[in-house]
């Protein structure tokens, strides 16, 4: 298993930005939060340690929303 922090790429066509990960990090989930870079209240992202990218659809009323990948 890969122990190394991942490179996330991504791109933004609106209203979607879409995250990309390597394919050795499949089984890593993602994660989410809209309250800041701080160690609480992250959240995981259903279904998306089944995937190596991710569609995320743009809303303007959420100024700050953060995601990373962890390891499982």
């Amino acid at each position: 298993m890969v122990t190394l922090p991942p490179t996330i790429q991504f791109s933004a066509t609106s209203p979607v930005i879409t995250l990309n990960w390597p394919g050795s990090y499949l089984g890593w989930l993602l994660q989410s939060n809209a309250a800041g870079l701080s160690t609480t209240n992250w959240s995981m992202v259903p279904n998306s340690g089944n995937v190596t990218n991710f569609l995320i659809t743009i809303d303007p009323t959420m100024g700050n929303v953060f995601y990373r990948l962890v390891s499982p």
